[in-house]
């Protein structure tokens, strides 16, 4: 499966929007990465089949009825899985897998915004946010008014939101309490759902409108 998934990924086309956002530096290091077969499975497995594993922890038959009273449970489900992967990798990491663990995670929580209106993928939507929280209040990402600028030094500022983020929603798993009562934390409703951190919020409304424009548009050299 990851073959055809790795496949999947080398023949998609160049966007502009990922260039004109993520810029031209960050995209042409994500692509020379996608050469490296033996790196995009060892990052496929910490972040994709971590994720899948992440959904197993601190659930049992209980925990989506008891925490679903908002019904908000499956809005931070896919954000607790996606960073139990992460949170392994951060108790083993690999030091040449570093920079490209947190290019994927970035690259990720920005197409995400693309979903904003698709209800039937909001809990991928709303992960994306809380990602991009993390981000923007560790110093790794800003956003200067037209793309985003980087700051790879504050990796281990990030770890530490991470650390500090998961245990907290794992203390609200494990007390089975109501799941919005930690997505008040990073996000609220208005039309759509919006992160709470005004930066995020700026970067976010910018991004969803540069998507309407030229979502569609093809990258040219």
């Amino acid at each position: 499966f990851v073959d055809k998934v790795y496949e999947d990924m080398k023949a998609r086309p160049k966007m502009a929007l990922s260039y004109e956002i993520l810029g031209k530096e960050f995209m042409d290091r994500f692509y020379k990465d996608l050469e490296d077969k033996d790196k995009f499975i060892k990052v496929y497995d910490i972040t994709t089949i971590g994720h899948e594993f992440g959904h197993i922890l601190w659930v049992d038959e209980e925990s989506e009825s008891k925490m679903n009273k908002s019904g908000m449970f499956k809005n931070v489900e896919e954000f607790k899985a996606t960073t139990g992967g992460l949170m392994a990798f951060f108790e083993n990491e690999d030091e040449s897998l570093k920079e490209a663990i947190l290019d994927d995670t970035i690259k990720r929580a920005v197409g995400l915004i693309a979903w904003m209106e698709v209800d039937e993928v909001l809990p991928y939507y709303i992960e994306g946010l809380i990602h991009l929280t993390g981000l923007f209040e560790s110093g790794v990402l800003s956003f200067n008014g037209k793309s985003l600028e980087y700051d790879y030094s504050k990796y281990n500022k990030l770890k530490e939101w991470y650390k500090k983020t998961y245990l907290h929603l794992a203390e609200v798993y494990v007390k089975k309490a109501d799941a919005k009562e930690f997505l008040d934390k990073f996000v609220y409703k208005d039309k759509n759902f919006y992160p709470l951190d005004e930066k995020v919020d700026e970067f976010v409304r910018y991004y969803y409108q540069r998507y309407k424009e030229i979502g569609d548009k093809i990258y040219k050299n």
